[in-house]
C-alpha cells in the first residue's frame, strides 16, 4: 500500500521539486501528510482499509484530470 501511496504522490512532488528547486523537503512533507491521513482513517474506521484503499485507486484518475485541466492540448511534435 505504501508503493502505491508513493506513486501516487510522486507526479505531483517531482512537479514541485523541478519547478523550485530549493523546495527539496515537499517530497517528505507529503508523505508525512499522508501517512498522517491514513492513520486517522484507519483509527476512525476501527481498522477498515477500504476507504484508503478507494483514495489509492481514485487518486489516479483525480491525477489525470487534473493533468487535462493544467495541459490544454497535447497533440504529436512536428518532427521535420
Amino acid at each position: 500500500m505504501g508503493g502505491t501511496c508513493a506513486k501516487n504522490t510522486s507526479l505531483i512532488t517531482n512537479s514541485i521539486v523541478y519547478l523550485y528547486p530549493n523546495k527539496g523537503s515537499a517530497e517528505a512533507g507529503t508523505m508525512m501528510f499522508f501517512g498522517t491521513l491514513i492513520g486517522i482513517i484507519l483509527q476512525v474506521t476501527h481498522g477498515n482499509y477500504l476507504p484508503v484503499f478507494l483514495m489509492a485507486g481514485f487518486a489516479y484518475l483525480l491525477a489525470i484530470g487534473v493533468i487535462q485541466l493544467l495541459v490544454l492540448r497535447i497533440s504529436t511534435a512536428d518532427v521535420s
